[in-house]
Protein backbone atom coordinates (compact mmCIF):
# COMPACT_ATOMS: atom_id res chain seq x y z
CA UNK A 1 0.00 0.00 0.00
CA UNK A 2 1.49 3.28 -1.10
CA UNK A 3 0.96 6.27 1.18
CA UNK A 4 2.75 9.59 0.81
CA UNK A 5 4.86 10.44 3.83
CA UNK A 6 4.14 7.18 5.65
CA UNK A 7 6.80 6.37 8.20
CA UNK A 8 5.13 3.03 8.88
CA UNK A 9 2.36 1.20 7.07
CA UNK A 10 3.37 2.27 3.58
CA UNK A 11 5.39 0.53 0.90
CA UNK A 12 8.39 1.95 -0.88
CA UNK A 13 10.01 1.05 -4.18
CA UNK A 14 13.61 1.98 -4.83
CA UNK A 15 13.80 2.84 -8.52
CA UNK A 16 17.48 1.88 -8.47
CA UNK A 17 16.81 -1.55 -6.99
CA UNK A 18 18.74 -4.03 -9.21
CA UNK A 19 15.88 -6.54 -9.09
CA UNK A 20 13.37 -3.99 -10.30
CA UNK A 21 15.76 -2.92 -13.03
CA UNK A 22 16.13 -6.53 -14.18
CA UNK A 23 19.77 -6.95 -13.13
CA UNK A 24 20.85 -10.48 -12.38
CA UNK A 25 24.27 -9.93 -10.78
CA UNK A 26 25.73 -7.64 -8.16
CA UNK A 27 28.32 -6.21 -10.52
CA UNK A 28 26.46 -5.86 -13.82
CA UNK A 29 24.87 -2.57 -14.82
CA UNK A 30 22.44 -4.13 -17.25
CA UNK A 31 19.56 -2.34 -15.54
CA UNK A 32 21.04 1.08 -16.20
CA UNK A 33 18.73 1.80 -19.13
CA UNK A 34 15.56 1.00 -17.22
CA UNK A 35 16.83 2.88 -14.16
CA UNK A 36 17.47 5.90 -16.36
CA UNK A 37 13.98 5.67 -17.85
CA UNK A 38 12.47 5.75 -14.37
CA UNK A 39 14.79 8.54 -13.20
CA UNK A 40 13.94 10.55 -16.32
CA UNK A 41 10.21 10.02 -15.74
CA UNK A 42 10.53 11.27 -12.16
CA UNK A 43 12.72 14.22 -13.17
CA UNK A 44 10.41 15.17 -16.06
CA UNK A 45 7.54 15.24 -13.57
CA UNK A 46 9.61 17.30 -11.13
CA UNK A 47 10.56 19.87 -13.77
CA UNK A 48 7.15 19.98 -15.41
CA UNK A 49 8.86 20.05 -18.80
CA UNK A 50 11.09 17.92 -21.02
CA UNK A 51 14.60 17.28 -19.74
CA UNK A 52 17.31 19.31 -21.43
CA UNK A 53 20.23 17.35 -22.89
CA UNK A 54 22.79 18.60 -20.35
CA UNK A 55 20.39 17.88 -17.47
CA UNK A 56 20.04 14.35 -18.83
CA UNK A 57 23.83 14.00 -19.00
CA UNK A 58 24.19 15.20 -15.41
CA UNK A 59 21.48 12.77 -14.27
CA UNK A 60 23.11 9.87 -16.11
CA UNK A 61 26.52 10.58 -14.59
CA UNK A 62 25.03 10.99 -11.11
CA UNK A 63 23.27 7.62 -11.44
CA UNK A 64 26.38 5.82 -12.65
CA UNK A 65 28.55 7.21 -9.85
CA UNK A 66 25.88 6.62 -7.18
CA UNK A 67 25.37 2.99 -8.25
CA UNK A 68 29.13 2.28 -8.41
CA UNK A 69 29.78 3.95 -5.06
CA UNK A 70 26.93 2.11 -3.36
CA UNK A 71 28.01 -1.27 -4.76
CA UNK A 72 31.52 -0.67 -3.45
CA UNK A 73 29.97 -0.01 -0.03
CA UNK A 74 27.92 -3.23 -0.25
CA UNK A 75 24.51 -1.62 -0.52
CA UNK A 76 21.94 -0.65 -3.13
CA UNK A 77 21.88 2.96 -4.34
CA UNK A 78 18.76 5.07 -3.87
CA UNK A 79 17.49 8.23 -5.50
CA UNK A 80 18.97 10.15 -2.54
CA UNK A 81 22.44 8.96 -3.65
CA UNK A 82 21.74 10.26 -7.16
CA UNK A 83 20.58 13.57 -5.69
CA UNK A 84 23.78 13.88 -3.67
CA UNK A 85 25.87 13.48 -6.83
CA UNK A 86 23.69 15.91 -8.79
CA UNK A 87 24.03 18.52 -6.05
CA UNK A 88 27.75 17.98 -5.48
CA UNK A 89 29.58 16.12 -8.27
CA UNK A 90 32.73 14.37 -7.08
CA UNK A 91 36.01 13.44 -8.72
CA UNK A 92 34.46 10.06 -9.59
CA UNK A 93 32.07 11.93 -11.90
CA UNK A 94 34.94 13.36 -13.95
CA UNK A 95 35.55 9.95 -15.54
CA UNK A 96 32.24 10.26 -17.41
CA UNK A 97 32.56 13.90 -18.49
CA UNK A 98 33.33 15.02 -22.03
CA UNK A 99 36.98 16.07 -22.32
CA UNK A 100 36.36 19.83 -22.22
CA UNK A 101 33.84 19.81 -19.38
CA UNK A 102 34.61 20.36 -15.70
CA UNK A 103 32.94 19.38 -12.45
CA UNK A 104 31.69 22.98 -12.25
CA UNK A 105 30.02 22.49 -15.64
CA UNK A 106 28.45 19.25 -14.41
CA UNK A 107 27.14 21.03 -11.31
CA UNK A 108 25.56 23.74 -13.46
CA UNK A 109 23.99 21.18 -15.80
CA UNK A 110 22.29 19.42 -12.90
CA UNK A 111 21.60 22.31 -10.51
CA UNK A 112 17.96 23.00 -11.43
CA UNK A 113 17.22 19.30 -11.87
CA UNK A 114 18.65 18.52 -8.43
CA UNK A 115 16.62 21.25 -6.72
CA UNK A 116 13.30 20.16 -8.24
CA UNK A 117 14.01 16.45 -7.90
CA UNK A 118 14.85 16.90 -4.21
CA UNK A 119 11.61 18.84 -3.68
CA UNK A 120 9.53 16.18 -5.44
CA UNK A 121 11.14 13.29 -3.55
CA UNK A 122 10.83 15.08 -0.20
CA UNK A 123 7.28 16.33 -0.68
CA UNK A 124 5.06 14.87 -3.44
CA UNK A 125 6.70 11.42 -3.36
CA UNK A 126 7.88 11.31 0.27
CA UNK A 127 8.02 7.72 1.48
CA UNK A 128 7.31 6.24 -1.97
CA UNK A 129 10.69 6.12 -3.76
CA UNK A 130 13.19 7.70 -1.35
CA UNK A 131 14.76 4.64 0.23
CA UNK A 132 15.26 0.88 -0.03
CA UNK A 133 12.49 -1.29 -1.49
CA UNK A 134 10.08 -2.48 1.20
CA UNK A 135 10.31 -6.14 2.16
CA UNK A 136 6.62 -6.60 1.31
CA UNK A 137 7.42 -6.10 -2.39
CA UNK A 138 8.70 -9.44 -3.61
CA UNK A 139 9.70 -10.78 -7.00
CA UNK A 140 8.89 -14.30 -5.85
CA UNK A 141 5.47 -13.83 -4.24
CA UNK A 142 2.61 -15.80 -5.73
CA UNK A 143 0.35 -12.75 -5.53
CA UNK A 144 1.38 -9.13 -5.41
CA UNK A 145 -1.10 -6.29 -5.03
CA UNK A 146 -0.05 -2.66 -5.38
CA UNK A 147 -2.63 -0.51 -3.60
CA UNK A 148 -2.47 3.10 -4.78
CA UNK A 149 -5.88 4.11 -3.40
CA UNK A 150 -4.31 6.37 -0.73
CA UNK A 151 -2.35 8.41 -3.30
CA UNK A 152 -3.78 11.76 -4.35
CA UNK A 153 -5.36 11.75 -7.80
CA UNK A 154 -3.87 15.15 -8.59
CA UNK A 155 -0.11 15.42 -8.65
CA UNK A 156 2.61 13.06 -9.83
CA UNK A 157 2.40 10.18 -7.37
CA UNK A 158 -0.04 7.90 -9.22
CA UNK A 159 1.66 8.25 -12.60
CA UNK A 160 5.13 7.69 -11.17
CA UNK A 161 4.14 4.70 -9.05
CA UNK A 162 2.37 3.15 -12.05
CA UNK A 163 5.51 3.61 -14.19
CA UNK A 164 7.59 1.95 -11.48
CA UNK A 165 5.11 -0.91 -11.11
CA UNK A 166 5.25 -1.44 -14.88
CA UNK A 167 9.05 -1.74 -14.70
CA UNK A 168 8.75 -4.08 -11.72
CA UNK A 169 6.29 -6.28 -13.61
CA UNK A 170 8.55 -6.41 -16.65
CA UNK A 171 11.47 -7.48 -14.43
CA UNK A 172 9.33 -10.20 -12.82
CA UNK A 173 8.25 -11.51 -16.21
CA UNK A 174 11.80 -11.41 -17.59
CA UNK A 175 13.12 -13.31 -14.54
CA UNK A 176 10.77 -16.25 -15.09
CA UNK A 177 12.46 -19.15 -16.82
CA UNK A 178 9.25 -21.03 -17.51
CA UNK A 179 6.01 -19.75 -18.92
CA UNK A 180 3.84 -18.87 -15.95
CA UNK A 181 0.17 -17.94 -16.28
CA UNK A 182 -0.05 -14.32 -15.18
CA UNK A 183 -3.08 -12.16 -14.48
CA UNK A 184 -2.47 -8.42 -14.41
CA UNK A 185 -5.40 -6.36 -13.15
CA UNK A 186 -5.45 -2.58 -13.05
Amino acid sequence: RFVIGAVTGGSRINILDPLIAGETTDTADSGGASQMQLLRAVLREALGRPIKPLEGKALSIARRVAVAESRAAGRVATIRDVLRHLEDPTAASAEFLPSRASLDDLYLWGREAAAELERLVSEDLAGLIDGPTSSDISLTAGLTVFDISALPEDGPAVAIVMAIVNSWLRAVMDAQHDTVPTVFVI
